[in-house]
């Protein structure tokens, strides 16, 4: 028997369940135990166990919340208060509250009040993470009530019906900040010794133990290894064998289960893994601990697959499965793994929407996205078996892409009849480029994902079939979806049409593969990036050339936290705030307002500069036919993957 944990906020869980409209009963503790009583009801209705973990983030809280939140909550009583918060918490919140200038976060702080830590740790040392967030050592009086205030939490858990509750001491948050040497540099009973690090969880579970009884279950989330080594200061906090002994003192203390992570928020890139990260990575450090303890062993990190998760149940690595961003992309995995449909699940790709969305949404009541999900959080709005209203209507969707595939499958799921075209002799479109970087090999399930549930929902695929407007009429559609895709812009400049020049598109294919060249790639994006890359994989020496003064403007920090220092170690050059003007001779003629003119020698030019939709299709279509066509996609405007997935999603959604 397999249990899985979701590692989701309550608030947001709440609110998919249409439960909670308002970011106050994230906090408030009456709310919390009304609303939490329904949510716990409606998962022990499904024959569901139900945890609370309980969380504090010490000196990692958002820096107006001490200060702000006790007037928040009195002001959100008044009619429109929380949308109009919304809309001003949006010009300051998301990546660009975390990217502002330290300094200028210190400033404004000024008038705040600082959160609590165990201690108070050095200023100015950009090699530690979130120093500039105003903070202060508790005092002995603050951590005893700190302390009563986790007992009073999980009261309230078995209160509201929770079968137990998962102290959260990992990932850098208060208890872990006890824990670790590097955070916790106290010289009272709090810190110091290993047994006074620990003194805190120690109290709080005896607290719990007095006044929820003995067997109310307590899970302690714990770092095996924070991972300081990972970013280059493997003197600090502690390692495996510190982990080790922590999980043997929290399993002396009482604790029922030891939940294994991994990480602190200075290597934040290894708490939630991109897809630079190996399958079931952890699971070495899961085993390590559990032939440590006699008490179950849960861990996440990379299970993707319920046969993946019966080997490692199978392996003894671990007792228990955690997921998180696998019930995220598919909220149906555990039934689905039951049933025996495991090819119709959509698997995680790591692609970091998830994060991306969860900061941009920290200060709001939005909920945070999964770019293969546009079901996430909003299941009440989108059930997950829509009225079958297709009544057997021809519908024509045309490209296999992530777009035209979640398309088809809606759309068939609803009753339609469902002809895909796609020129190409697969799935995929884009993707098949996207794949081909190193680290990328993840991103195809999106699209090999939603082709079995396509099948599954009865789509007719014409595959190696290119769409006219003769194929479509024949088939008397009701609709036509058009999701043709785009291709690389290959810019009109001056030599641009050298045969040493090329967009990304025959580098990601393999048809142009230099080695040991000077390769130039004219685009800072993520494509640029990932091309850069594959190339420096190929010993060329590459230059990225940007017009922007920043690296891939928009995209997700942690993703760049890790792509750009390892493309750095591999020799890349980033000339940023430079703008092409000429290709001639074997160079590239560069112009900057702050540096002048600069020319650089390129074997190879390679062109990361952008998309262009494919929608001739559609123009001819609508010239030809009076069926409603609905373009989207890269055809409609390129983007990304949750761009492309998502209106496909909720424009099939509408059609009646």
């Amino acid at each position: 028997m397999v249990l899985v944990l979701l590692f989701l906020n309550i608030r947001e869980l709440m609110k998919g369940m249409g439960l909670v409209p308002l970011v106050k009963c994230h906090y408030h503790p009456i709310v919390t135990l009304k609303v939490s009583k329904k949510l716990v009801k409606a998962v022990h209705d499904h024959g569901a166990k139900f945890f609370i973990q309980i969380q504090h983030p010490g000196r990692q809280s958002v820096p107006i919340f001490p200060t702000a939140w006790p007037l928040l909550e009195k002001m959100g009583k008044i009619p429109g208060f929380w949308k109009m918060y919304d809309k001003m918490v949006e010009k300051v919140a998301g990546d660009g509250l975390l990217e502002m200038d330290p300094q200028e976060m210190i400033k404004s702080q000024r008038f705040l009040k600082p959160n609590l830590a165990p201690s108070k740790m050095p200023q100015n040392d950009p090699d530690i993470a979130l120093w500039y967030v105003k903070h202060r050592a508790m005092t002995i009086e603050e951590i005893h009530r700190t302390e009563q205030q986790f007992i009073q939490t999980a009261v309230r858990a078995q209160k509201a019906g929770a079968d137990g509750i998962e102290l959260h001491a990992t990932h850098g948050y208060f208890l872990h900040q006890f824990l670790s040497p590097f955070t916790n540099r106290r010289t009272d009973e709090y810190g110091g010794s290993f047994e006074n690090r620990c003194r805190i969880i120690r109290n709080i579970m005896e607290g719990i133990k007095k006044e929820c009884g003995n067997d109310f279950p307590i899970i302690v989330r714990i770092s095996a290894d924070e991972f300081h080594d990972r970013v280059g200061h493997p003197e600090r906090g502690y390692h495996l064998d510190e982990g080790i002994r922590i999980a043997k003192e929290m399993e002396k203390y009482g604790a029922s289960a030891i939940d294994v992570s991994v990480g602190s928020t200075d290597a934040l890139f290894l708490i939630v893994e991109s897809m630079r990260h190996p399958i079931a990575w952890r699971q070495d450090l899961a085993k390590a601990i559990k032939d440590a303890v006699s008490i179950p062993v849960i861990c996440a990190g990379v299970i993707r697959t319920p046969a993946q998760a019966e080997q490692l149940l199978q392996e003894g690595k671990q007792d228990f499965i955690g997921l998180a961003r696998p019930l995220m992309a598919d909220s149906q995995w555990v039934k689905k793994a039951q049933e025996g449909r495991e090819n119709e699940i959509s698997r995680c790709i790591c692609c970091m929407r998830c994060m991306e969305t969860c900061t941009s949404t920290l200060l709001t009541t939005k909920t945070l996205e999964c770019s293969l999900n546009p079901r996430l959080l909003k299941e009440v709005d989108y059930p997950e078996c829509p009225s079958k209203n297709g009544k057997g209507r021809p519908v024509v969707v045309v490209g296999a892409g992530p777009a035209g595939l979640m398309a088809a499958r809606e759309l068939a799921v609803r009753g339609f009849q469902v002809t895909l075209f796609e020129k190409e002799d697969k799935e995929g479109g884009q993707i098949n480029l996207a794949d081909k970087p190193p680290y990328k090999d993840r991103i195809i399930w999106t699209t090999q994902d939603l082709r079995a549930q396509a099948e599954v929902a009865g789509v007719t695929f014409r595959f190696g079939e290119e769409a006219t407007v003769e194929k479509v009429k024949e088939l008397s559609p009701k609709y036509v979806i058009i999701a043709t895709g785009g291709h690389a812009i290959h810019p009109n400049i001056p030599g641009a049409q050298e045969d040493y020049v090329c967009t990304t598109t025959p580098v990601l294919k393999g048809e142009i593969c230099p080695e040991g060249k000077n390769v130039v790639i004219i685009g800072s994006g993520l494509t640029g990036l990932d091309t850069a890359e594959l190339l420096v994989h190929h010993k060329n020496k590459v230059t990225l050339v940007d017009m922007a003064d920043t690296i891939a403007p928009g995209a997700v920090t942690m993703t760049l936290e890790e792509i750009v220092p390892a493309l750095k170690k591999d020799g890349v050059t980033f000339l940023l705030g430079h703008k092409l003007d000429e290709i001639k001779d074997h160079t590239v003629v560069l112009s900057s307002k702050k540096a002048g003119n600069t020319t650089l020698p390129a074997d190879v030019v390679v062109l990361a500069v952008g998309v262009k939709s494919d929608n001739a299709l559609a123009t001819e279509l609508k010239k030809a036919t009076s069926v409603p066509i609905y373009t989207i996609g890269d055809a409609e405007k390129p983007g990304r993957i949750v761009h492309a997935i998502h209106k496909a999603f909720h424009t099939v959604r509408k059609l009646k």
